[in-house]
C-alpha cells in the first residue's frame, strides 16, 4: 500500500515536472512568412504577395497558457483570436468561447503543439466570426521557433 501510494506520488510528480516544462518552454512569439494573394484591380488578377501570421503563447497558471494570434488570408483579410486556453492533455490546449448574438453558439479552439510546430484547430464554422470572408485559421501552423526581432507580433499579451 505504502509503495503503490509512493509509486503514484512519484508518478504525479515525473508528469507535473513534464507539463511544467512543457509550459515554460511554450511561451514566446512564433511568426510564421508564407505566400498569400492580393486582387489588382488594375489587372484584374491576384497578385502573389508574402505576409507573416504570428502566434504569441504565455504561461499563465497550473493548466493555462495564454494565447493571441493574428491569421492573414487571401486579399488582406484576417483572422484575430485570444484568449486562455486549458491543457486537455498533453500537445493539446483548447479555449471556449460562447458567440453569436444569443450567445447559443460556442466556438471551440484547440492549439496542438508538436515538437516542430503549433497547429490550430476549430472543426465547426463558430469560430467564423474571428475571421473575415477570405480568412481562416483551421489547420494553420506556426513553427516552433521563437522570434526575438518581429515587433508586429509581440507583447499583445500583458
Amino acid at each position: 500500500m505504502v509503495i503503490r501510494a509512493a509509486t503514484a506520488f512519484g508518478l504525479f510528480l515525473i508528469g507535473s515536472v513534464a507539463w511544467a516544462s512543457e509550459k515554460a518552454s511554450l511561451s514566446g512569439v512564433y511568426p510564421h512568412t508564407h505566400q498569400n494573394i492580393i486582387f489588382n484591380p488594375k489587372t484584374q488578377k491576384d497578385d502573389p504577395i508574402q505576409t507573416e501570421d504570428c502566434l504569441e503563447l504565455r504561461s499563465v497558471w497550473e493548466n493555462q497558457l495564454a494565447f493571441h494570434f493574428y491569421v492573414y488570408g487571401a486579399n488582406g483579410h484576417t483572422c484575430e483570436m485570444q484568449g486562455i486556453a486549458m491543457s486537455m492533455k498533453p500537445g493539446i490546449y483548447e479555449y471556449r468561447e460562447r458567440v453569436g448574438d444569443d450567445r447559443a453558439q460556442e466556438c471551440v479552439l484547440r492549439i496542438h503543439v508538436s515538437g516542430a510546430e503549433f497547429q490550430l484547430e476549430s472543426g465547426t464554422d463558430e469560430c467564423r466570426q474571428f475571421c473575415g470572408v477570405r480568412a481562416g485559421f483551421d489547420g494553420v501552423t506556426f513553427p516552433r521557433k521563437r522570434s526575438t526581432s518581429r515587433p508586429q507580433c509581440r507583447d499583445w499579451i500583458k
